[in-house]
C-alpha cells in the first residue's frame, strides 16, 4: 500500500463495495417529501427544495411546484382527480392541515365525525345568543351564495 492509500480520510483507501455501503446508508437531511406529491410527476429541481411538478391526473405543469399550491389546485381545480381525493385535499385546506400522509383517502365518515366533534366542542362553549347568531349567518350565507341546503350533511340522518 501506498502512502496515499493508507490516510484515515482518505477516499482511496475505501474500496468499492465501502464506498456503496457508504452511499447506500447516507440519509437525506432537510424537510421530508409532503404526501401531496404521490398526485404529481416530480420534474427537475428549482432550487432551495422547490421542483417542478406535473399532475398526474389532468397534466397541469407547475414550473416551480409548491405544496399549498399543489394541495389547491387537487381541491380546486384538476377535473379528472377521483372525487374522493377531492374532497380529502378540500378537508386538508379548509382545516388549515399541512399535510394528511396517506395512500386512501380520507372517508366521509370519518370526516364527518371528527368536523361534528369539533362543532359540538364549539357550540357547547357558546353562549345562546351566539349561536343564534352564528346559525343566521350560516343560513345567510348558503341563500347568499346560492348554496342549495341539500349539500349539508347531517350526523343524525
Amino acid at each position: 500500500m501506498t502512502e496515499q492509500e493508507q490516510g484515515p480520510n482518505n477516499r482511496l483507501a475505501l474500496s468499492n463495495t465501502e464506498m456503496e455501503k457508504e452511499s447506500e446508508t447516507h440519509i437525506k437531511s432537510g424537510r421530508p417529501q409532503s404526501g401531496v406529491w404521490k398526485h404529481f410527476d416530480r420534474g427537475e429541481s428549482r432550487g432551495d427544495g422547490h421542483w417542478e411538478g406535473t399532475c398526474k391526473y389532468c397534466k397541469k405543469f407547475y414550473p416551480r411546484a409548491k405544496p399549498n399550491a399543489l394541495r389547491a389546485h387537487l381541491a380546486n381545480n384538476c377535473k379528472d382527480i377521483p372525487e374522493e381525493w377531492r374532497r380529502h385535499f378540500n378537508y386538508i385546506l379548509i382545516n388549515n392541515l399541512n399535510d394528511v400522509p396517506t395512500d386512501k383517502p380520507l372517508t366521509g365518515e370519518s370526516v364527518n365525525t371528527q368536523d361534528w366533534k369539533k362543532v359540538e366542542k364549539l357550540v357547547a362553549n357558546q353562549p345562546e345568543m351566539d349561536a343564534s347568531l352564528i346559525d343566521e349567518a350560516i343560513s345567510l350565507a348558503f341563500i347568499m351564495c346560492g348554496i342549495p341546503f341539500r349539500v349539508i350533511n347531517n350526523p343524525f340522518l
